[in-house]
């Protein structure tokens, strides 16, 4: 009897007494480039909507989230221009109003722009990105756009069903 437990005791211990997820390594995830993401939905108040995102923009990056009826010609901006000023974690949160006169509805589409160019940026994040978004990852990057006097933004446009 004290052999078998002194047998379960050892087969105790070498298996750990951790939990899983103390015993694995931590896994750092990364990104090949920089991105801004959100999602939201619509649940019936025409003045109110909560979009919640994630970046990987510096801490104190800013950057703009607005909703539109649709995008393209004659479009119009439902909700009033809301600023987000993206913290260490990354990840954010913002209520959008809608503007006086209008209001928000099913299948709306949801602008969130990052432009260092146009936004005044904090010095430690404009280090990181450049003065003109230059190190946004041009080229390679989806979401970067280069216009006139090669300033680069970082956007995304996101479906609200």
């Amino acid at each position: 009897m004290l052999r078998t437990l002194s047998l379960s005791l050892a087969a105790l211990l070498a298996l750990g007494t951790g939990s899983p997820s103390e015993s694995q390594p931590k896994k750092v995830l990364t990104a090949p480039t920089y991105y801004i993401v959100a999602h939201g939905n619509f649940y019936g108040s025409n003045k109110e909507l909560a979009l919640k995102g994630a970046s990987n923009l510096p801490p104190g990056s800013k950057f703009s989230v607005q909703l539109y009826d649709y995008i393209g010609n004659q479009s119009s901006m439902l909700s009033k221009q809301a600023w987000v000023v993206l913290d260490k974690s990354g990840l954010y949160e913002i209520e959008l109003k809608a503007q006086p006169g209008k209001a928000f509805r099913e299948r709306m589409v949801c602008s969130i722009d990052f432009d260092p160019h146009e936004v005044p940026q904090p010095e430690s994040v404009r280090k990181i990105v450049g003065e003109k978004g230059e190190f946004l990852g041009n080229g390679r990057n989806p979401q970067v756009a280069m216009y006139s006097g090669e300033n680069y933004s970082l956007s995304t446009l996101v479906y609200i069903p």
